[in-house]
């Protein structure tokens, strides 16, 4: 048959399908999953079920309400008039100058304003002394002139630009008084008079008004108005700014400022430790009391039994601990219900056997080695374990993870029920991701690396580090972004870049992880030559000692959780294989090992790359004409020689990930079995939930079963019996054929058995163990008693379902063979 030549066509046809055929690179994607929100790691560990020690509780206080749009100024410091140069300098030195002389002198020619002199000043010879150190400015010149003027009962009033000076008159007698309620307007002047209402906030007008008018005297008029719980206020501006001020000081809450806490106590009733309180604070010399008999004293204790609580109002920081110590010290469990100092705690989520140790190391100063076994215990590990100390002795229930301690006062217990409640809490774990690719000469530089440039090499935020490790200078550059990734699948793509290994693993905080994937590869320790008696003395034996070396990829982390989810790494990554030796040691293969070992230090997510392991093949080929190419000299004309490098490097990208708790834990399963794809969807993955327990209901009175229609399950259909005949003949129905009793391969039906009544019956006969069919009763004869049941027979009353277990049925086969 002649074969047909291969057309251009068809080698394109092939080698298309040749390139489907081609095992496509595996992407290395990240994983990326839900995280606990913060509010449930708020807390510093998990609720415990019981509390055992005085809760305390920092409430807000109420704080100051805000300043009213007032300027609190002093009435001797007066709102400046316009001056035609207020920023310019001026200095005055006048001494026992007349009053008149001296007014006239600074409004006049230093100051330079428009002034106007009341006929009863003019008549004043009062000596004035005013000097200036330095030049001031205007604007300080006219506002210690007022004070000064002031000081001499004269008031000062700017009326558009001119100023007047006149003697002071009572309050509320000026001829234009200006009345205002709110914000007071920065252009009134201090010595104009003005009424000001204000209303009060916090506290009445009847304890206000006395102060005020202890305080500014006659200089002000104030009117209570207590309907509106508010206050007017008459004199010149100034002053009334100085009262709002001192309103504002005095409108505030009883308890503004003050320092706020809620107290939980364990063993005393809210009543009884806030009377303890009280009394212990009196002693103390403190103003302590309750709000019912003492609601203005420095401490306040208000018992709330409502809720088991007491809120504390103090003064300050240091006081609010002061009653926070004695809370502590007076809430305390009665010695008598210590019970003779034993007291047990049952571990929920470290190991007790740890615990036990830890107790040993701080109470008795122990060494820290494993616990002794007591000499009752059995020696499986189900047994208890003891370890004495000077606080008492801690005894290990390891069948049920306990610690049984005793100790000599109650005080002594609380100490370390509260010290095992810290360091009983679930320990992190931590998913360590590694991703190991084998990149081919100049594929790092495509990567967007240079191990030799000091120029960031990704985009994202990226830091670099370097350390001097045994095997040379390593630069390791950590992504958060993780941009490399999706660059090492896309030269993946093109065969320049090859992912050896992408293994994850989790580990909990300060264990080891392991792991192995590879062969177990005899390699030859030594070898000894021995000589063989018996029936062939002549032939000598060889004794050799094998050692098998683990190959393949093997990952070893060990990961320590710090605050702040920050990870100190031992990262140990190996990748090895065994190729035949050309050493000429032909008994062991040669492996090819490229190892990295470090510590690393790097925050939750970040992911660091590490580089720098470079190998070289090299390999010479020779081909041409047999025999030809061996002949000496002429033999490289029948020949061809071919050189091979390869120069590979590799990558390392670790990635760590905590783990804080079961959410985080079943994220990262769902998400590793949706990189899977597809096939892995079906695959059902546990769902750790804490479901609240089935409320029992108590059982009704005569019946053997509870009465709730969910718990009935439908059983089978199964052959129902001849309903039985009543004392009419002529009404029963007409018998059923009895069903025959099937074989133990076919399943076994076992259906429900009933009593045959006094009198004619059309039941069946039960079926015989043969396969036979059951004989129907002859109606005429006297129905015979049912034999006793077999052992194992279902009892009456109760149904039955068909059995399918091969086992079950074999089981029952053999029991009725017996019979």
């Amino acid at each position: 048959m002649k074969r047909r030549p291969l057309t251009r066509l068809h080698l394109t046809v092939l080698a298309c399908a040749l390139t489907g055929c081609a095992v496509a690179p595996i992407p290395v994607a990240p994983i990326e999953f839900k995280r606990t929100p913060p509010s449930s790691q708020t807390g510093a560990g998990p609720a415990s079920d019981e509390r055992s020690s005085t809760e305390f509780v920092r409430l807000p206080s109420y704080g100051k309400p805000a300043t009213r749009n007032t300027e609190a100024r002093p009435a001797a410091a007066p709102e400046s008039s316009p001056a035609p140069s207020p920023d310019e300098e001026v200095s005055i030195a006048i001494e026992q100058t007349p009053l008149p002389m001296f007014i006239q002198i600074l409004y006049g020619n230093v100051l330079k304003r428009p002034y106007s002199i009341d006929a009863a000043v003019q008549a004043r010879t009062d000596p004035v002394t005013f000097k200036t150190s330095k030049p001031i400015s205007k604007q300080r010149m006219n506002e210690l002139a007022a004070t000064l003027l002031r000081s001499y009962r004269l008031t000062v009033q700017d009326l558009d630009g001119l100023v007047k000076i006149g003697p002071e008159t009572p309050p509320g007698q000026n001829a234009d008084p200006r009345i205002l309620q709110g914000r007071l307007p920065s252009n009134v002047s201090n010595f104009s008079s003005i009424f000001y209402f204000i209303e009060l906030d916090a506290v009445r007008t009847v304890d206000v008004t006395p102060w005020l008018r202890q305080v500014m005297g006659s200089r002000i008029v104030v009117t209570e108005d207590g309907t509106r719980n508010g206050l007017l206020i008459s004199g010149n501006a100034g002053d009334v700014r100085a009262a709002l001020a001192l309103v504002e000081s005095f409108d505030q809450p009883r308890m503004r400022g003050r320092v706020t806490m809620r107290i939980t106590p364990v063993y005393a009733t809210a009543t009884d430790l806030a009377q303890r309180l009280v009394e212990v604070l009196t002693t103390q010399g403190i103003s302590a009391g309750t709000t019912s008999n003492a609601p203005t004293a420095t401490v306040v204790l208000m018992p709330v039994p409502s809720v088991s609580s007491i809120y504390v109002f103090t003064t300050n920081q240091a006081m609010l601990d002061n009653v926070r110590q004695w809370a502590r010290e007076l809430d305390r469990a009665p010695r008598q219900s210590a019970g003779a100092g034993l007291f047990t705690y049952p571990v929920k989520y470290a190991d007790a056997q740890e615990l036990a140790r830890t107790l040993g190391e701080l109470l008795g100063g122990g060494s820290g080695g494993s616990a002794p076994a007591s000499s009752n215990s059995p020696p499986s590990g189900t047994g208890s374990q003891t370890r004495a100390t000077s606080f008492g002795r801690v005894v290990v229930n390891n069948a049920t993870n306990t610690l049984i301690i005793r100790g000599s006062s109650a005080e002594e217990q609380q100490q370390v029920k509260d010290l095992l409640r810290e360091l009983d809490r679930p320990t992190k774990s931590a998913m360590i991701e590694v991703v190991v690719a084998e990149l081919r000469e100049g594929a790092s530089a495509e990567l967007g690396i240079d191990w030799k440039s000091s120029n960031s090499p990704v985009s994202g935020t990226s830091t670099r580090s370097v350390t001097a490790g045994p095997a040379g200078l390593n630069i390791a550059y950590v992504n958060t972004a993780r941009d490399l990734l999706a660059n090492i699948n896309a030269l993946a793509s093109n065969s320049e870049a090859r992912v050896l290994s992408n293994p994850r693993v989790l580990a909990r905080n300060g264990e080891t992880a392991t792991i192995q994937v590879g062969s177990e590869v005899p390699v030859v320790t030594s070898q000894q030559s021995t000589a063989s008696g018996g029936l062939f003395p002549s032939q000598n034996g060889l004794l050799q000692q094998i050692q098998y070396r683990s190959t393949g990829v093997i990952l070893k982390v060990r990961p320590v959780i710090n605050s702040g989810n920050r990870l100190d790494l031992d990262v140990s990554q190996e990748v090895s294989n065994a190729s035949t030796t050309q050493t000429g040691v032909s008994a062991s293969p040669t492996i090819s090992t490229r190892r990295i070992e470090t510590k690393l230090s790097l925050r939750d997510g970040s992911t660091v790359l590490l580089g720098g392991l470079i190998s070289q093949d090299g390999n010479v080929s020779d081909s041409g004409v047999p025999l030809l190419k061996d002949i000496p000299l002429l033999g490289a004309l029948f020949k061809k020689q071919g050189k091979d490098s390869n120069r590979t490097e590799l990558l390392v990208m670790i990635t760590p990930h905590v783990v804080n708790d079961d959410f985080e834990a079943e994220e990262i399963s769902a998400a590793m079995r949706d990189s899977f794809g597809t096939w892995a969807q079906d695959l059902k993955l546990s769902r750790v939930t804490h479901e609240p327990p089935a409320p029992t209901e108590q059982m009704p009175a005569g019946t053997g079963k509870v009465n709730r229609e969910e718990d009935v399950q439908p059983l089978p259909p199964l052959a129902e019996p001849a309903s039985l005949s009543t004392s009419n003949p002529s009404s029963a129905p007409a018998p059923k054929p009895a069903a025959q009793v099937p074989s133990a391969d076919e399943g076994v039906e076992l259906s429900k058995p009933g009593t045959a009544p006094t009198g004619a019956s059309t039941a069946p006969a039960p079926a015989t163990p043969t396969g036979e069919p059951a004989k129907t009763a002859d109606p005429k004869k006297p129905a015979t008693p049912p034999k006793p049941a077999a052992p194992g027979a279902v009892p009456p009353g109760m149904k039955g379902e068909q059995v399918t277990d091969p086992k079950v049925l074999e089981e029952i086969k053999k029991l009725m063979d017996r019979r």
